[in-house]
Parts: C-alpha cells; structure tokens; sequence
C-alpha cells in the first residue's frame, strides 16, 4: 500500500514539474477616441489540447501547457465570448511561440460596436465612390460628344465602368470589415493618424503622410546596406543579423503602406491601381501565402480575372501546411466555381473546407459561415431539402456564440425558401425575426434593415396584402433616400417594388408613374444600357400589358429588354431566356400563335442549356407553352406539356405548392373544354385545397379558382351552386382590392352573366352597367376590356328583344377592338359574328352575310372544316344567303358568292342512336352523293342538281359514302337519319366525283 501511494505522489509531481503557463491578456480593440479595455469571461484553448482557460476582469489569463518548451510552436483553436468576435480572425490556427515571460495579447470586439463602425465606414465609402463614378460617366460622357472616343469603345468603357461599380458591394464591406476591426492600440502614432484620415475618407491627407514617411525609401536604403554588409559578413555579421530585422520590419511597414494606399485607391473606384497595390505587396514575399489570397481575392470579385485567381488559390493550396488556412482557400476556391456557375465544384470545395473546420475544432463562426455559404448554393439549384439542413446547421451556430446578426441572416434565407414553397406566412415570420435583430443591432436607419423592408414588401405583395406591402416598401424608399439621396439604384429598386404593388391595386396612374422614376433613375446613374434598365425594360412591358392593355407597347419594351440583355450577357443567360419567353406571352395575346411558340420553344432550349430539363424555369415554359396549345384547341398536347410543367413542381416543391395548384387549376381547364367536368372539378379542388393552405381563404388566387369552379355548375345549369362561388370569389376581390379594381369588375361581370341566365334581367343589366363603370374608370372607355362588356350588354338587350340597343353595343365594341386587334384576332371575329346575328335578328341578311363570312373563313382556316365551330358559322351562312335571296326585294348582289358557296357545299347524313338504319348496320356520319332523284355531278352550280335520265320513278334511296366506299340505303320510312352542311374545297370534290362515277357505272 505504502508504495502505491508513493508511485502516486511521484506521478503527480512529474506533472507539476512539466506543467508551465502560457500568461495571456484579452482586451477590446482601441479606437480613435479611447483605448481598449479588458475584457472578461472569455474562454480561451489551445488547439490538440485539453488547455482552456477564461480571462478574469482584468482581461487575463492562464493556460497550463503540458511538455511545452520556450519557443515551441502552438496555436489557438477557439477564442470566443458570448455576443463578441475577434478583432484579427487569423489569431485561430496561427502558430505562437510558447513563452512563461511574453504574454499573448488577443484584441476583440462586441458584435454591437462592430457593426455600428463597420455601417458608418460604408455609408461614407459609397458616398465617395458614387461620386467618383458619376464623374467618370460625366467625362466618359462628355468624351463622346468631343468625338474624343468612339460610340463602340464609349459602350466598352462603359459597360467596363458599371460593371466596376456593380462589382464595389464586396469590397466596400471588405475595407468597412477591415476597419471597423483595427485596434488603434498597436499602432504607432502616425498609422493611427493615416487610418483615422482613411476611415473619415480624407484620403489625400493620408497619402500625403504615407509619402512623408519615406518607408519606401527606407526599405531601398536598407537592402542596398545590407548587400554592402554581405560584402563584409565575416567582419559585420552581427550587423548584418541586425539589417536583416530592420529589412523585415521595414517591409512589413511598407506592406502595410501599400494596404493603406490599396484602400485609398479602392476609395476612388480605381480597381487597377488598387489591384497593382495589392500584386506589389504580394511580390515582396512570394511565400506569404495570406497577401496572396488578398491578391486572388480581389482580382476574383472586382477585375473578373477568374484563371489568374484560380492559379493563385491552388499555388497557395501548396504553400500552405496549416489545416485553417487550407480551410480558408478551399472556401474561396468554391466561391469561384459558384460565382462561374460551376455549382457542383463549389459545393466541393466548401464541404472540403467545413471538412477541415470541423476535423480540427476551428472557429464555429467560420464553421456557421461555410453552412451558410452551402445553403445559399443549394438555394439557387432548388435543392431546398439540402439548403434548410444547412441553413439549420448555420443558425444554430450562430446562436451558440451570440452572432446576433449572422442568425438575421439565417431567418432571410429562410424566407426566401418558404416564399418559393409557398409558405407566405413563414416566411414573413422569419423577416419579421430578421427585421429586430438589424433594428436592434444595427438602427432603424441602415441597409441591413431596408433590405428587410423590401423583402418584406414583397411578401406581402404575393400574400395579396397590399396596404401592408405599401408601407413596407415606403419604409425601405425612406431610408434609401437617406442613406443614398433620391437619385440612386437602391431607391429605383423601391420604386419598382411600389409601382409593381400599384398595378395589382389597379391603380395604373401610380403604378406609370413609381416605374418611369425607376427607370429615369437608372438611365441618369448608368447611362443607356445596364442589367438594370433591360429588367426595368421588362417590368415597362407587364405594366402595359397587365393595365393598359396596350400590346404594341408592351411588345416594343420586352423586345428592348431582349435586345440589352443579348447585349450585355450573349445569347446563353438565364434573364435573356426569361425575357424571351414574356416576348413570346404577349405575342400569344396578340393571336401571332407561330411567333409566340417559335420564343417559347428558343426560351426552353436556353433553360435546359443552363439548368437540365427538370428545373422549375424549364416548367414554366412548359406551363406557358402548354396555354398556347390550349389556346389553339390543341387539348391533348396542351395536356401532355401541363403533365410535364407538374412533375416538375411536384418533383421540387412537393404537393402542396401553389405553382403544383397553378398546374391542376390549367388542367382543370382542360377537361372543361373536353366537356369532362367532373375531372376538371377534381382538379379545381385540389388547386383550390392547397392556395387555401398556402394564402388563406381570402386571398385573390383562391376567388380565381372559385370562378372556375363556378364556371363548371353555370355550364350545367346548377345556377344556386354556380351563383355561390362567384359571389364569394367577388367578395375576396372587392376586400382584397376594393370596388375599382378591373378584377372586381370581372365578378360583377360573370354574377350579370348568371343572372342573366336566371332571366333576373334588371339585375344582371345593373352589375353589367356597374362592372362598365368601374373599367371605364380604371382603362378608360377604349380598352378591350370595356368591347367584352359592350359585347355582354348587347348580348342581353337582345334577349330583353330591345335589338336596336343590342345592335349600338355590339357596333360600339366593334370600333373599340378594331383600333387594338388585327382582322383575325379571336375577339374581332367573336363580335363579327355577334354584329352577324343581329342584323339577322333585323332582317338585314346581307350586312349579316358581310360579318359573318370573315368568321367562317377565318374558322376554317385555324381550326378546318371538321371544327364544331366551323359547322355551325356554315350553317348559318348557308341560311343567311338563302333567306337574302328570297325575300321580294333582294337586288341580286350575292349572287356570285352564293354560286360559290353552293359549288362547295356537301350534304352529310348523320346516323342517329337506335335508328332504324342503325339497325341495318350503319353508324357515324357520311356524305350523301345521291338522295331520291337527285344526284351528285361536276359542271353544275350546286353540288346536288336533278338528274333527268332517271326514271319518273323516284329513286328512294340514299347513296352515301366514307372512306372511299359507297352505300345504296334504301328509303323505307323513318331512317332516322340527320342531314346537315358541310363545305369542301373543289380537289376534295374532284376525287369524289371520280369514284362516285366508277361506282355508278358498277352498279347501274
């Protein structure tokens, strides 16, 4: 027992004798104005070791270093305080020198103070780099009117220009971060004054004490002194040992000069110079691998030299031995690959660096920045499975340290995902979270807050909460202004926001005006072309088109659009490709079916160029592509392109998403029209479940599906249940927009519309009257919109048997389409054809004829002679030239195109259900060459004429024939057989011609 405990007392004094401490100080950084103070509670530990401690109030600690030596390398894995971060991020991983005398000093900083400093530095930055940039515009500019430069090498220079400008974001919150981080404590009395002169952007007076210290100068002096004492190194080695310090601190100083004049130049927007700084800083030690990433870095963002950063990125991969920094450069690697589009390599490289952070216990708010780095690119692939998880992981990190703002950041992105879900309302949760954070940390009156705002704005704008959406976006408009003036990108940007709310609100003149400041902005801050402007372009054109109904304008703006974005990003982008397709939309507004498919189908090949075929882009061409079919009563390719555009959502979003509920509301549509309602109400139903689900029950989406559903029990005649559906889909219009609202109208339409099926004639004339007031307000009494009413009001006068009224609507609607459509557009032939009945209905069968047969051979073209539709405009126009030219006073003007029609008429024989010449056999339709003494010949007016050479005997039977087969049915009785007109084109009729008489002589 004695020598246990002997052996014991022995080992535990071995590790006391081994056991030294590394003394430490940890402090909050100096600024201008005061000195840093120590800084308690902050936990401190050695990498690879159990070696922890926590600095007391006086900012010290201690930390036992088992088997440590003086001057033996150890570096830190974790400094870290609830709420504060590290003022130098690379203290984590750097290698120190163990020493009981030399105590380490670490310099920290509160999130709160951080992000104070880091907003102002900004503010004034962008302030003297908007400044900077307007007059290079203004001397570029002025260049061109000098005829100094020309208009291609001023468009060069231009675009080179603003994509500098665009490219400064980045940077200028580098520079901020660089400052806002400094601990004026460690610096010598006149780099505190040259980085005060820096921060307050006085920058000549800080170039001018750059250059007043001579460390160049001294540097040069010192190298040519120590080759001398090369010279001499038996006789001076001590000296030389000496030069050699003073060289390094010298360039260390002149290293640092060069930072200063990089941030300097990067003040003045010149990215050159600034780059040129860097690159010199960096050939003073081609082995410091930090000053080459700086370099790659920059001239990776803001110079776009992709290959060169590549090179310096894995040439630093090489130099580097330290897990961190491998971390670090794997990071940067990946954000390479991302910014080129290369998302696979960029989620390689990031997880190769997580890998690293993770393998070696290294700082959590790096750790928290690579998930979120992850989640952002998992974002942009629609991977939203991937992109919560990391996000996830990023939040919970960040709430573990106290990175307040690092978590508001989390809650955006998680709104942004619960937006494309669906989940309006999570996601205006998780910007409300955002919104007190930055309000909290950062003020009312700063970036980080109006970009909530907006997005905010937006939100509320989907979830069809418009007032709520206007105050937002005021809100963002207001501190914009501020921080920028009125004339800025930023503040066009809430413009946009505000007139986009405006249109939806049907407040057009609002809406005109918020888009032609936006774009007034961008044209006066830019120039004539910009990303910016081609998108402003586009928003022009849906305004246009959604409000005014002009398409001619509407087509001219997205065709500008086009044409800038191919401009500036060639033919393979993805805004060029979304621009395409709204061109091609308007174009199947406009009936031009063969251009609008021709843009879809180049849009489509664009998107599966960039994206695969299976992306969300590539559905929504297929969800608009499959309209146009519809459109062309191509139902069954419509279908099969719909099917397509709802795997594709359902594959990304799952179920219940509001684009899944697009699909089935355009399906159910489908089988409207194929008379299969009760397939289109399940479809209705669902699409209804799920916009429920997604925007509540009073949102303007869910009264949209409440038409359709509507629209299905009217077609049935199922008049109470159709009348309740519309009614409640008017009520969430007229709450969600007001009674001046052109949606609105459109419910007070289909409600006169039922009623007018109900025979409640004063009730349906009164909505009918009240929906013209409010479109005539809102679009003015020559809109499109206002022909449809006039067309419905004519339409119901007639029923009322007031034809002379009915007649003045239906012409009033004629002059208003006429000025807006070509002759063939679907809603001039509709009111040709309603104009056809009425001077029917008045006897006027000639004027009737004149209206009508421009439907005919416009519905025979599009949709032939097979279409129900052609058929029935047959028929009548059978009947009106029949009853013109049998009435006492017709004056024989018709008769060339009676002739006509007659030499292209054929009769068909429609077998009937349980007939008798069912029973014998004969079922469908087939043409009839011979009926009774009349028979089928070539050179006659009519297609049937009297044929003299049969017998007085009347024949008695039908000939019939399909297919190329001919039937003899004899007449005996009731066939129950229905004859009706059809038109056939004279090559048709000579084939006919040819076989009936073959057959004839067969069978005489």
């Amino acid at each position: 027992m004695k020598k246990s405990s002997l052996v014991i007392v022995f080992l535990i004094s071995v590790v006391f004798v081994l056991a030294q401490e590394q003394n430490g100080y940890v402090k909050t950084i100096g600024r201008p104005d005061h000195k840093g103070e120590p800084l308690e509670n902050v936990v401190v530990r050695v990498q690879g070791t159990s070696a922890t401690s926590v600095s007391d109030n006086a900012g010290s600690f201690s930390l036992v270093m088992a088997h440590y030596s003086d001057g033996q390398a150890y570096s830190l894995s974790r400094v870290s305080k609830s709420g504060y971060q590290l003022a130098d991020a690379g203290v984590i991983g750097r290698l120190y020198p163990f020493s009981t005398d030399i105590p380490l000093e670490i310099s920290m900083i509160s999130n709160e103070d951080y992000y104070r400093t880091k907003s102002a530095i900004e503010e004034m930055v962008r302030e003297k780099i908007d400044r900077e940039y307007q007059a290079q515009i203004n001397e570029l500019k002025q260049q061109l009117k000098a005829k100094i430069i020309s208009e291609e090498n001023h468009r060069l220079k231009f675009i080179e220009l603003t994509d500098y400008y665009d490219n400064t974001t980045n940077l200028i919150d580098k520079l901020a971060d660089r400052y806002a981080r400094i601990d004026y404590d460690r610096l010598d009395s006149i780099d505190s004054q040259i980085s005060c002169l820096i921060e307050q952007g006085k920058l000549d007076e800080a170039e001018q004490l750059i250059q007043g210290k001579g460390t160049k100068r001294i540097l040069e002096q010192q190298k040519e002194n120590n080759l001398k004492l090369e010279q001499a190194l038996s006789e001076f080695e001590q000296r030389l040992i000496e030069g050699r310090k003073a060289e390094a601190e010298m360039l260390e100083a002149y290293a640092s000069e060069l930072i200063m004049r990089f941030d300097i130049a990067s003040m003045r927007f010149d990215n050159p110079a600034a780059a040129a700084f860097l690159k010199e800083r960096m050939e003073l030690d081609t082995t410091n691998v930090e000053w080459m990433l700086d370099y790659a870095e920059f001239i990776r963002d803001y110079l776009g030299k992709y290959d060169e950063a590549m090179g310096l990125f894995e040439r630093s991969l090489s130099l580097s031995s330290e897990s961190l920094l491998k971390a670090e450069i794997y990071n940067e690697i990946g954000v390479l690959h991302q910014i080129r589009g290369q998302f696979q390599q960029a989620i390689g490289s990031i997880r190769t660096s997580i890998q690293l952070c993770e393998a070696d216990d290294m700082g959590h708010g790096r750790l928290a920045t690579r998930y979120h780095n992850l989640a952002s690119i998992y974002v942009e692939l629609n991977d939203y499975e991937n992109a919560s998880s990391f996000n996830d992981l990023s939040a919970n990190l960040f709430q573990e340290f106290g990175d307040s703002l690092g978590l508001a950041n989390v809650y955006n992105i998680k709104a942004s995902i619960c937006r494309d879900f669906g989940d309006l309302d999570k996601a205006k949760d998780n910007l409300l979270k955002a919104l007190d954070i930055r309000k909290s940390i950062c003020g009312e009156l700063s970036l980080p807050v109006a970009t909530i705002y907006a997005n905010l704005a937006n939100v509320l704008e989907d979830m069809g909460m418009f007032d709520e959406a206007k105050y937002y976006a005021l809100k963002s408009l207001e501190i914009n202004k501020q921080i920028y003036g009125e004339n800025h990108p930023k503040t066009a940007d809430d413009y946009f926001i505000l007139g986009s709310i405006e249109v939806e609100t049907a407040s057009a003149q609002n809406s005109l005006a918020n888009y032609e400041k936006a774009m007034q902005i961008l044209t006066s801050f830019y120039g004539d072309v910009h990303p910016s402007i081609a998108l402003g372009y586009n928003r022009l054109g849906y305004y246009y088109n959604h409000v005014k109904k002009d398409l001619s304008k509407a087509i001219h703006y997205v065709s500008m659009s086009v044409d800038m974005m191919e401009r500036i990003y060639g033919s393979v982008h993805a805004n060029v490709a979304q621009s395409i397709h709204n061109l091609g939309a308007l174009y199947a507004e406009m009936a031009d079916y063969d251009k609008a498919w021709e843009l879809y189908n180049e849009a489509l090949q664009i998107k599966e160029t960039l994206y695969g075929s299976d992306h969300v882009m590539v559905g929504d061409s297929y969800n608009n592509m499959a309209a146009l079919l519809f459109t062309l009563g191509k139902y069954k390719e419509s279908m099969q392109y719909f099917e397509k555009a709802l795997e594709i959502y359902v594959k990304h979003f799952g179920e219940s998403h509001h684009s899944v509920a697009m699909a089935h509301n355009n399906m159910g549509s489908i089988c409207h029209e194929l008379n299969d309602d009760q397939t289109a109400l399940s479809h209705y139903e669902k699409a209804l479940d799920i916009y429920i689900d997604t925007f509540g029950e009073k949102h303007p989406t869910v009264a949209n599906t409440y038409d359709n559903i509507g629209g299905i029990f009217y077609r049935h005649s199922m008049y109470e249940q159709a009348e309740k559906y519309f009614y409640e889909s008017y009520i969430i219009r007229k709450e969600a927009y007001g009674n001046m609202h052109d949606d609105t109208a459109q419910s007070l339409n289909n409600l006169a519309l039922l009623y007018q099926q109900k025979k409640e004639y004063e009730k349906s004339e009164k909505m009918f009257l009240e929906s013209y007031d409010i479109l005539c307000d809102i679009l003015g009494e020559n809109h499109p919109r206002i022909a449809t009413l006039l067309n419905n009001l004519s339409a119901l006068n007639k029923i009322m048997g007031d034809l002379d009224e009915a007649l003045q609507y239906a012409l009033k609607a004629y002059d208003i389409l006429k000025n807006h459509y070509a002759e063939d557009h679907p809603q001039i032939m509709m009111t040709h054809y309603g104009l056809a009945i009425l001077y029917a209905e008045h006897n006027e069968y000639e004027k009737a004829i004149q209206y009508l047969l421009p439907v005919y051979y416009d519905s025979h073209k599009k949709a032939g002679p097979d279409n129900k539709y052609t058929y029935h405009y047959f028929n009548y126009l059978h009947m009106y030239y029949t009853e013109e030219m049998s009435t006492e006073v017709y004056n024989g003007g018709l008769d060339n195109g009676y002739a006509e029609l007659n030499f292209n008429t054929a009769y068909m024989a429609s077998v009937a259900e349980g007939s008798l010449a069912e029973k014998m056999g004969y079922s469908g339709s087939y043409m009839v060459v011979a009926y009774e003494d009349w028979s089928i010949e070539d050179n006659a007016v009519n297609f049937f004429v009297y044929n003299k050479s049969v017998s007085d005997r009347p024949v008695k039977t039908y000939v019939l024939y399909r297919d190329g087969d001919f039937y003899k049915i004899p007449f005996e009785g009731l066939l129950g057989i229905q004859i009706s007109l059809k038109w056939i084109d004279s090559n048709e009729k000579k084939e006919l011609l040819k076989n009936y008489k073959k057959w004839a002589r067969k069978n005489k």
